[in-house]
């Protein structure tokens, strides 16, 4: 039996700009996306045999069966290559569920990085990138070795760029919200001029905008709170990751992140959110 392991980082989205509905169903999107240190682990175990997927979860509970993002990446997998294999995976689950960090997306794509490593690379980069297409908007990223990318259309045509090390103080609520729901009740911004990238470059000042913002503070006023509390800590933005519940606030270093974590954890940790309510500190991957 042939094994491997392989990790899964979590993102956040430095911008996220929402420019219009697509004859599809989705959304036209600019984001800009960037790895950090928190990550789910996954470990794949490989034997010749007709082709079946065993799974298994530990850490945060999660989904099981066909509803992981993990097991239909292995299942399109096998089907798309014709390799026939016996599957076991074991993903320990660090990354909250409906967080707007890409958890489900990051497990997805590291099981098709590693099953294409394990089973001696049958599958091109743009064969792999369309399987990641089919499972999600978020899971091409995640089959970069870049830290960062800007994404366009749906998010998957990406442009690779620096990622930036600074460091994270991820706050997340204690509950998710569902993508579907968030954009459902996003009324779409009319502005269809010059894009912050095109103002602005690769210039880490002119990012900190998330678009969904405005459909989901109003609806969940203590995100909007713990933004502005982050804020007053010195982070240099803090925003919303993709489509919530997360928050996040940048930092230019390790102290000043875990110093203002202490803060939110103190100030929070006494009114009542949620019992999940977590705080994480992550530093940037380049």
């Amino acid at each position: 039996m042939a094994e491997i392991r392989i990790a899964a980082p979590a993102k956040v989205n430095l911008l996220l700009r929402v420019l219009g509905k697509r004859k599809d169903g989705y959304h036209d999107i600019l984001t800009l996306f960037q790895k950090v240190d928190l990550r789910d682990d996954i470990t794949i175990a490989a034997a010749s045999g007709d082709p079946s997927i065993r799974f298994n979860c530990t850490g945060i509970p999660c989904p099981v069966g066909t509803e992981n993002l993990a097991c239909q990446a292995a299942s399109l997998f096998l089907e798309e290559s014709g390799v026939r294999l016996s599957l076991r995976i074991d993903l320990h689950k660090r990354i909250p569920l409906e967080a707007g960090l890409g958890g489900g997306s990051s497990d997805a794509a590291a099981v098709l990085k590693g099953l294409n490593l394990l089973t001696g690379l049958p599958l091109a980069a743009d064969r792999l990138h369309g399987i990641a297409t089919r499972l999600g908007s978020d899971v091409p990223f995640f089959l970069l070795d870049e830290g960062a990318a800007y994404g366009r259309g749906r998010g998957t045509e990406l442009t690779p760029t620096a990622g930036r090390p600074f460091w994270y103080l991820l706050v997340h609520p204690g509950f998710g919200l569902s993508t579907a729901q968030v954009y459902a009740d996003f009324s779409l911004t009319t502005e269809k001029g010059e894009t912050i990238l095109e103002r602005s470059g690769l210039d880490v000042e002119a990012l900190g905008i998330n678009d969904l913002e405005k459909a989901v503070f109003p609806r969940h006023p203590s995100l909007a709170r713990i933004a502005d509390e982050i804020r007053l800590l010195g982070a240099q933005h803090a925003l919303m990751s993709g489509s919530g519940s997360t928050v996040y606030g940048i930092f230019p270093g390790r102290i000043e992140a875990h110093k203002a974590k202490r803060s939110i954890q103190s100030r929070w940790g006494r009114e009542v959110l949620h019992p999940g309510f977590t705080t994480f500190v992550a530093e940037g991957i380049e």
